[in-house]
């Protein structure tokens, strides 16, 4: 028997928080090919495809299992002011929620599938055109390429949860009253570290140094997750940090602006001209190309013929964020001297992951067993030599 039709990438219990009702059935919606505000839509026909993730069922009763623990942790959150203790099971669960969340939008598969269409476009256009497949008449941007299942591919990137548990996670509480949005790609990641240097990509990997996730939770919470030798936020001991200005959370909706897909959600709080004012100071940030190729030329020849080398990746967004209560404690300069095109927060633990990924393809782990894997490891079961280390 078929699953259900209708499969949603941001949950329901999710936008719930983010409800105009008080029944939580309606929630506001400034919807950006429409260039229109809609007051009080329907919650439940928000960010789903029929059958987006297949007709199984498999992928989205998996997303049953962590949504019902995880909507507890965002419980916690917001009427208790209680985050989950650092490395604790709930922890785990709330990292690989976010990341699942970057990699489960509609906004994720068109970006793999932008992607997959520009390299392969690069890779066969010569070959193409000497074959006479390309002529005057016939481009190759006549063709689009896709992935038959994007969805496979991205949720086997979602195996990399591990990498982001060192980032450290507190939670912003508007104080200010104007009130957090979300989107239908409300996960959004930043590298403020990076922000102004003139770098390609947005520096945003998961193992990144100078990474921050920001994701809100309700119009009053959002969490940030962030390397913690890159920042300070707040006093070290607060979990919760108030922001009592509202050009700080203005910031922080700016986020979701240039990062949405199409729509933006937000609560009751939430005004028509507030939303128009946002727009007008962030929608002319938003990237022209999800993402971009570089080609360079490489040191070696295969088979005699020169080699290139391809760099993919995500165009910057400079939003000149500057929070109060966000100290940086690195200097960039000194970070980039090196002229690396990745820099890594933590190179050993990525080593350990790649270590664990090994096993995983080997068949004697399961991705979800990463905690069993460091057990074994701590053990002496599995060897380095075993695992390539």
């Amino acid at each position: 028997m078929p699953s259900k039709k209708r499969q949603h990438y941001v949950p329901k219990f999710y936008l719930r928080n983010f409800a105009s009702d008080k029944e939580q059935r309606t929630i506001n919606i400034y919807t950006l090919k429409a260039s229109k505000f809609i007051s009080n839509a329907s919650l439940r026909d928000q960010c789903y495809k029929d059958y987006y993730y297949g007709k199984d069922g498999k992928i989205e009763k998996a997303f049953e299992k962590i949504e019902g623990p995880i909507s507890q942790v965002f419980d916690n959150i917001i009427k208790g002011n209680q985050l989950p203790n650092r490395f604790s099971p709930e922890h785990s669960l709330l990292i690989s929620y976010v990341v699942l969340q970057i990699v489960r939008t509609e906004n994720a598969e068109m970006e793999v599938n932008y992607t997959v269409d520009q390299l392969v476009k690069k890779l066969y256009a010569k070959e193409l055109e000497e074959e006479g497949i390309l002529n005057d008449k016939v481009t190759i941007n006549d063709f689009s390429i896709k992935l038959t299942d994007p969805m496979r591919l991205l949720f086997s990137s979602a195996a990399n949860a591990p990498i982001a548990m060192d980032l450290n996670y507190k939670v912003f509480r508007d104080k200010s009253n104007t009130g957090f949005i979300t989107s239908d790609n409300p996960t959004v990641r930043y590298n403020q570290l990076f922000q102004h240097k003139k770098n390609e990509g947005d520096k945003t990997g998961l193992a990144t140094t100078g990474l921050q996730i920001f994701l809100p939770i309700s119009p009053s919470h959002c969490l940030i997750f962030y390397d913690e030798k890159a920042y300070r936020i707040g006093n070290r001991k607060d979990a919760i940090v108030p922001i009592t200005r509202s050009e700080n959370v203005d910031q922080i909706n700016g986020l979701q602006i240039t990062t949405c897909l199409n729509n933006i959600y937000c609560s009751m709080k939430c005004s028509r001209l507030y939303i128009s004012n946002l727009l007008g100071q962030y929608l002319p940030l938003r990237r022209k190309e999800m993402t971009a190729l570089n080609e360079y030329p490489a040191a070696d020849t295969i088979d005699g013929h020169e080699a290139i080398i391809l760099h993919s990746y995500r165009p910057k967004v400079n939003h000149n964020l500057h929070l109060d209560n966000v100290k940086q404690l690195m200097n960039p300069e000194f970070i980039l001297r090196d002229n690396k095109m990745v820099h890594l927060r933590n190179e050993q633990f990525v080593r350990f992951h790649r270590a664990f990924m090994q096993e995983v393809d080997a068949g004697r782990y399961k991705a979800s067993e990463f905690e069993r894997f460091g057990k074994d490891w701590e053990a002496g079961l599995i060897h380095p030599n075993e695992s390539r280390f």
